[in-house]
């Protein structure tokens, strides 16, 4: 993919797709079109334009990941049990040496 440290001017004939009057700076690496230095910005060290960048922020919004929160839960539900068997064992295990 074409990021900021290995950009290569695009050649002067090729012309912005908002602005027709300027020539064009960089190519979305998303929709693949021609942008003038306006209309481009860099993300992550790629050029997006402003609508392909919306998006990929839009997708990259970090959400609760309700796979993790059902592990956590599983493994202290887990502890748990495993703890309270364990308790017992041991309670009949002394019980038996003890009593």
């Amino acid at each position: 993919m074409l990021g900021c440290d290995d950009f290569t001017m695009i050649d002067g004939s090729t012309r912005c797709i908002h602005h027709p009057d300027r020539p064009a700076y960089a190519r979305c690496m998303s929709c693949d079109k021609h942008f003038c230095q306006a209309c481009v910005t860099t993300w992550e060290g790629i050029f997006y334009c402003a609508e392909c960048l919306a998006a990929k922020r839009e997708a990259s919004v970090e959400t609760i990941p309700i796979f993790g929160w059902v592990m956590v839960t599983v493994l202290v539900i887990g502890l748990w049990i495993t703890n309270a068997i364990g308790r017992s064992a041991l309670a009949m295990l002394l019980g038996g040496i003890l009593g």
